[in-house]
């Protein structure tokens, strides 16, 4: 992953710019979520696989997956409060209505 970028903001943006920002930031939460679950997916594989340092005990197997698991109910309540933003943004968007004066207002119709 690299550094966040941020936009060169020179003037004061339009509700359809900030809407569109927030959608982006909705996007790169989902893949840090997902460079997240498939990271911890890896490191289960690679337990399973050839063990850290060897053959693996079911204790440390318990605690791996006690770790995998504490990381995953993580990320779903994190994904639950994104779904719940999402529909915010989309709703506003909505009644802000389309910025060129056609469509029905979806972001669709501006991106």
């Amino acid at each position: 992953m690299g550094s966040p970028r941020f936009p060169d903001i020179k003037r004061p943006a339009s509700i359809r710019e900030i809407l569109g920002r927030l959608l982006e930031t909705v996007a790169l939460e989902e893949l840090a979520i997902a460079n997240l679950i498939n990271a911890e997916a890896e490191k289960i594989q690679a337990v399973l696989k050839e063990g850290i340092s060897g053959p693996v005990s079911p204790e440390e197997l318990r605690e791996i997956n006690l770790s995998v698991s504490k990381v995953l109910e993580t990320a779903v309540a994190k994904e639950d409060r994104i779904q719940r933003r999402l529909r915010m943004i989309l709703s506003f968007a909505s009644e802000v209505g389309p910025s060129d004066g056609k469509g029905d207002g979806d972001l669709d119709d501006d991106f």
